[in-house]
């Protein structure tokens, strides 16, 4: 789903969107913060992410990285920036594959961009209001075919966004893949992506 859907006026055949973040409080908290559901799932991982930051820092880890990403020291800059990029990848999927891992972090300038673009747009809460994009969308997309898919255990987008998302949507369809995180790469979610698009 991309902002300009909501805010211009245009006709689509269809919207089909998954992995929904909407930027909320609750969202950045789930997935980033000491407290959220991906920290307590993935304990040891969260552990190495947090790591990074001194203990101060630690209580609101997305302004703790922002400042070291606008920091000086480009040892710990460097880091930081692996460290927010290793930490979503690997909750992104049911299993993570150490080689498809190595390939993406060996990249910096994705790690770096990643990174930075992220962070930015959570520090401004993505620059949207979130709760307010949910009241306007039903309206909004009244008469345009709308597919929400979802992994039930997606740990970067959570399964309540996306369900908010379908009630306020009402005619819309909401897939559900049993068994898939958050990436698209993942087979059923892949398989019920390339079917929707199909038929376009």
């Amino acid at each position: 789903y991309d902002i300009y859907d909501e805010y211009v006026d245009e006709d689509f055949l269809s919207i089909t969107i998954y992995g929904i973040f909407l930027c909320r409080p609750l969202e950045l908290m789930n997935m980033y913060e000491k407290g959220g559901v991906s920290s307590t799932v993935f304990a040891d991982r969260f552990e190495e992410y947090i790591s990074v930051l001194p203990i101060a820092d630690q209580v609101n880890a997305i302004h703790g990285y922002n400042k070291i990403f606008k920091g000086t020291d480009e040892v710990l800059k460097k880091k930081a920036l692996t460290e927010w990029t290793k930490w979503e990848l690997q909750i992104s999927r049911l299993a993570v594959a150490p080689e498809s891992l190595n390939v993406q972090m060996n990249n910096f300038d994705y790690v770096l961009s990643h990174s930075l673009i992220e962070n930015h747009y959570f520090m401004k809460n993505g620059f949207v209001d979130g709760d307010e994009l949910l009241k306007r969308i039903g309206e909004k997309v009244s008469n345009v075919p709308v597919n929400i898919i979802q992994g039930r255990y997606d740990m970067v987008c959570p399964f309540k966004t996306a369900f908010e998302l379908h009630k306020a949507i009402p005619h819309s369809v909401f897939t559900v893949i049993p068994n898939a995180g958050h990436t698209v790469k993942e087979p059923e979610t892949l398989k019920k992506v390339t079917e929707i698009l199909d038929l376009l």
